[in-house]
């Protein structure tokens, strides 16, 4: 009892449980059968005389304790066959003459075994068999079973001890498994603490997934990852191509509405997913943000989905005089199967491990874009005041040649005196005037750039007939050799400031 006390995981205390009982009542072999959920069962732990063959590992059928021996096995916790070999006992009479009825030997310990199950012992080698029931939460758990190669009689005290630690290593599963549990639990939050200071140091998520790449993989039991941040595709382990990534990711961009996803068959969710079935059938996705395309993706290989069988799990059916019989079977050698249409599942420690690391990687990002924005504001920020001082200076020094074309055009003008033909005087008056309104728009450039933003600068009403006039004004040498004519309706209802009149040209 004191040996099965304790934080133990869950393998540690089969295996005392084991060595223990065999310690107890001298049998060959001693195993802990575990029922599995899809009925099947595997030996768990296992003590054994050292010159036969180990069981450790295997997994059996569900048809080898099919659902009425389980129920059977519920009700009663301890069976014994103290000779395999022996004779059956027949009951006389078979029915109660005065009921009509077979006398219910459910809870007898003495009651003879299936001839089916009489066989398949034989088969094994075993010349005497005990099972002690393992029960947990009013369910069959599995089996502490016994067998010898040699008839053996197992005394009732010995029975009893037996019966009672069963009891006690029941009590303690919940235990043990908790203990596996939490030892997860706290391997996988050291692994995220670690993941988050390499993040929070490098500031890169897909540099700090793939240094902890081969961790992770080992924690939640993974072959292969992906990592989609920001477009970039990032593959490691066994993973579908890049191409087959990026039509995966784009099927989740639009399909998943929650921040985690995880199946064991992808192709049922996704057809596509028949492609890469044997390298990725689970995925185990985490979507930084809802609406963004950034992913961390986990995969499992249905390949490793391989069930070592004590033998051939299917059994024969065998024509007799009686009819046809399940024949058990007859080797218990290893028998490897392989299924490719799901992976391994993902646990709820899984998927807890996954839905904590996606903040970390979410503040990651955000702390680096954040980064980014300032690094482009202190750029743009570099940028416009390179170019408020290139307007400066641009606009100061435009300022001197239009200064020359009006002063030349003036002079020309009192040179020429009033000899000038008229329409040379208009061409020098169009040239000065011209140049004023360049001198004026160089001047307003200059004070555009030394107000130092749009926040401080203020809106007013314009007059567009005389916008519209100074356009007319500008366009007339153009209007001039196109023999245009322009017009326009000065009802037309006033516009807002800063809106523009775009006027057509026709030809006449």
């Amino acid at each position: 009892m004191a040996e099965l006390g304790g934080r133990l995981s869950l393998n540690d205390l089969c295996q005392r449980v084991a060595v223990r009982v065999r310690s107890i009542t001298g049998f060959d072999r001693v195993m802990v059968y575990r029922f599995l959920e899809d009925g099947t069962g595997c030996v768990q732990a296992e003590d054994k005389r050292q010159d036969i063959v180990p069981y450790l590992g295997l997994r059996y059928p569900a048809s080898d304790i099919p659902a009425q021996a389980r129920r059977l096995y519920l009700l009663n916790t301890l069976r014994l066959k103290a000779d395999v070999n022996a004779p059956a006992a027949t009951l006389v009479p078979s029915v109660n003459p005065f009921t009509g009825t077979a006398l219910d030997m459910t809870y007898c310990v003495l009651r003879a075994m299936s001839p089916v199950h009489v066989e398949y012992l034989r088969n094994m080698g075993v010349a005497a068999s005990m099972s002690i029931s393992i029960v947990k939460d009013d369910r069959l758990w599995g089996l502490i079973a016994c067998h010898h190669g040699e008839a053996k009689i197992v005394a009732h005290p010995m029975r009893i001890t037996c019966e009672v630690l069963a009891r006690i290593f029941s009590s303690h599963i919940a235990m043990a498994e908790e203990e596996d549990a939490h030892a997860r639990v706290a391997a996988l939050s050291a692994l995220t603490a670690r993941i988050e200071e390499r993040m929070r140091k490098d500031r890169d998520v897909g540099a700090a997934l793939s240094l902890v790449c081969d961790d992770v993989a080992a924690a939640i039991g993974t072959q292969g990852c992906a990592f989609i941040i920001r477009g970039e595709i990032v593959l490691l382990g066994t993973t579908p191509t890049r191409l087959q990534v990026e039509g995966l990711s784009l099927w989740l961009s639009f399909n998943q509405r929650e921040h985690l996803f995880s199946t064991e068959r992808m192709s049922a969710f996704y057809e596509k997913a028949n492609e890469f079935d044997t390298v990725a059938s689970g995925l185990l996705s985490v979507r930084i943000a809802l609406g963004s395309p950034d992913f961390i993706l986990w995969f499992r290989t249905s390949v490793t989905h391989v069930i070592t069988w004590a033998g051939d799990p299917d059994k024969p059916v065998e024509k007799t005089g009686a009819g046809e019989r399940i024949s058990p079977r007859r080797s218990f050698a290893k028998w490897q199967q392989t299924f490719h249409d799901s992976s391994e599942r993902w646990t709820s420690i899984d998927r807890t491990f996954a839905s904590t690391l996606r903040p970390v990687i979410a503040e990651t990002l955000f702390l680096r874009m954040n980064e980014e924005v300032l690094r482009l504001n202190l750029e743009l920020a570099r940028s416009n005041a390179e170019l408020s001082s290139f307007a400066y200076s641009a606009s100061h020094d435009l300022q001197e040649p239009v200064r020359t074309i009006r002063v030349y055009a003036q002079l020309v003008s009192q040179r020429a005196g009033p000899e000038m033909e008229p329409e040379s005087r208009s061409f020098l008056a169009t040239i000065e005037g011209a140049a004023t309104r360049m001198a004026s728009l160089i001047t307003a450039l200059l004070s555009y750039s030394q107000l130092g933003g749009i926040e401080k600068r203020s809106s007013k009403s314009v007059n567009l007939e005389d916008v519209f006039a100074r356009v007319i004004v500008n366009l007339d040498a153009q209007v001039r050799q196109t023999g245009a004519i322009v017009t326009h309706d000065t009802r037309v209802p006033s516009f807002s400031a800063m809106t523009i009149i775009w006027c057509s040209f026709s030809k006449t």
